[in-house]
C-alpha cells in the first residue's frame, strides 16, 4: 500500500514505511512482555503476547529506573502472506542488557495498552542470529550494527500454521543460544466480517470494536497492534476466550487507514547466563473460507 510514512505494530517491533531487507528507518526500542513490569510488548520494540490486565483500569509503568537484574532478548518471527506492509517472513529482534532500564512506558485500557517507546540505543548483541523455518524457505542471517538488529524480511517466504522454527548464535556481549518452536495456529474470526467486495475489514473510529473468533488454542495469544506517528496501541487476551473488545477511544487516537494487525502469537523462553530468551512466532487470523484477514480503520 502507499505509504506517508505510517507505523506498523507487530508483535515483535514498530516498522515504518515499507519493509524489505534494510534496517528500517525507525524502530523503536525493544518491548517487553506483559508480566515483566506488568507492560504488555509492543513493537517499535518488538512485543509479544500477553495477558490483559484488570478489566476497565488505567495503569501507567514508568520507563525510568525499572530494570531487571537480568537481560532480556526477544525474537520474533511473522508469516502473513498478502500482507501490504511485508512481503515474505518478517524478523524482529531486540536485546536489553541486564540491569537497564524499561525503554517503553504504557497506559492499560481494559484488554489494550497505549505505549510509548525510546528510540533503541544499542550496544548489546549476541552476534550473528540465525532465524530458520525450513519448511517455508525462511532463512534470515541477522547482523546487529552498532548493538542494534535492523528488521529482516525474506522475500516471498511464510511459514506455515505448524512449521518449526529455530533460533540461534555463537554469542558476543550477550550469551551464546539456541531456542526451537514452532509458528501458531490461527483463528477463525467470526466478528466483523469483511465487505464483499474487499479483502479488508473495514473497522470505525467511533465506536469500540469487538473481535469474535473461535478455534483458539491454549498458551496462544490472539494479538491486536496498530501505530500511526503520534500513537500505539497493543491489545492481547488468551486465544480460548473467543473475544476482544478495543475501546473506541483508543481507536479515535489513530489516523484513519491505519492498518490494524491481527495475529495469534506463540511464546518459547529459555534462559542462557544472565539473558532471558523470548521466540516470538505469529501468524494471521482468517475468515470461514481460511482466507487471511487484514484490517484498517476508517
Amino acid at each position: 500500500m502507499p505509504w506517508r510514512r505510517v507505523c506498523v505494530l507487530l508483535p515483535f517491533g514498530v516498522a515504518c514505511g515499507s519493509s524489505h531487507t534494510e534496517p528500517s528507518p525507525s524502530a523503536d526500542a525493544g518491548a517487553n512482555r506483559a508480566g515483566e513490569s506488568g507492560v504488555a510488548g509492543a513493537p517499535g520494540g518488538s512485543g509479544a503476547p500477553a495477558v490483559a490486565g484488570a478489566s476497565g483500569e488505567s495503569n501507567e509503568a514508568g520507563a525510568a529506573g525499572l530494570g531487571g537484574s537480568r537481560g532480556s532478548a526477544r525474537i520474533s518471527l511473522v508469516s502473513l502472506p498478502g500482507s501490504p506492509q511485508f512481503d515474505g517472513c518478517y524478523a524482529r529482534v531486540t536485546f536489553r542488557a541486564p540491569g537497564a532500564s524499561d525503554p517503553c512506558t504504557a497506559t492499560r485500557f481494559g484488554d489494550c495498552e497505549l505505549r510509548s517507546c525510546a528510540e533503541d540505543q544499542g550496544g548489546v548483541d549476541a552476534g550473528r542470529i540465525y532465524l530458520v523455518s525450513s519448511p517455508s524457505g525462511c532463512h534470515l542471517d541477522i547482523d546487529a550494527i552498532d548493538g542494534v538488529y535492523p528488521p529482516q524480511v525474506e522475500t516471498g517466504s511464510y511459514p506455515a500454521e505448524g512449521d518449526p522454527v529455530s533460533a540461534s548464535a555463537a554469542g558476543h556481549t550477550a550469551p551464546q543460544f539456541l531456542v526451537d518452536t514452532s509458528m501458531p495456529f490461527g483463528v477463525v474470526v467470526s466478528s466483523p466480517a469483511r465487505a464483499p467486495t474487499s479483502g479488508v475489514v473495514t473497522v470505525p473510529r467511533s465506536e469500540a470494536l469487538v473481535l469474535r473468533w473461535g478455534g483458539g488454542a491454549a498458551a496462544v495469544q490472539v494479538e491486536v497492534e496498530a501505530a500511526d506517528l503520534d500513537t500505539s496501541i497493543r491489545c492481547a487476551v488468551d486465544a480460548t476466550l473467543g473475544r476482544m473488545t478495543i475501546p473506541e477511544s483508543l481507536l479515535g487516537a489513530l489516523d484513519p487507514g491505519t492498518p490494524l494487525v491481527v495475529t495469534t502469537v506463540a511464546e518459547a523462553t529459555d534462559s542462557f547466563g544472565d539473558y532471558d530468551f523470548s521466540v516470538l512466532t505469529a501468524v494471521g487470523v482468517y475468515d470461514e473460507s481460511h482466507e487471511r484477514l487484514d484490517f484498517a480503520l476508517e
